[in-house]
């Protein structure tokens, strides 16, 4: 039973370097973006809270850096996979992109994570093509 669960953008110092090195084995998400969240102005970045334990980080980047598409990005606590906590962050992070005015959003995923192209599959991205500068895939969605 869910007795608090919480989404914000604001996390401390703490709890960002206690979610890295939990989620620090997990070679499809890098960490550095989590260190990096608190010091960046307009780009987005989530936090899901279970009873005050960070179990989810989003991300929507791409305006700090002036890039013409902004990429989510998405990394789930490995004791919390399973739990449609990464649906609900899919889908904050959509709110928060249609609001900022966004028409589609872009996402990289390793072309051997079968189970995040699955997920990012069913809830409405498209295969675009491959990065070139690694093994990713690049998907996008619309934004509604």
């Amino acid at each position: 039973m869910i007795n608090r669960l919480s989404i914000t953008q604001h996390a401390t110092s703490i709890e960002l370097n206690r979610f890295a090195e939990a989620v620090k084995d997990n070679k499809y998400f890098p960490v550095s973006h989590i260190h990096n969240a608190p010091v960046c102005t307009q780009d987005t970045y989530c936090f899901m809270y279970l009873e005050y334990k960070m179990v989810v980080f989003g991300m929507i980047r791409g305006w700090d850096d002036n890039w013409d598409d902004k990429v989510l990005g998405i990394v789930v606590h490995p004791d919390h996979r399973g739990n449609r906590y990464g649906t609900l962050m899919m889908q904050t992070l959509h709110t928060i992109a249609s609001m900022r005015g966004l028409k589609r959003i872009r996402l990289h995923v390793a072309e051997d994570n079968a189970c995040a192209i699955k997920f990012y599959d069913n809830i409405g991205y498209e295969y675009y093509g491959k990065r070139n500068d690694n093994d990713e895939l690049i998907m996008y969605k619309e934004i509604e």
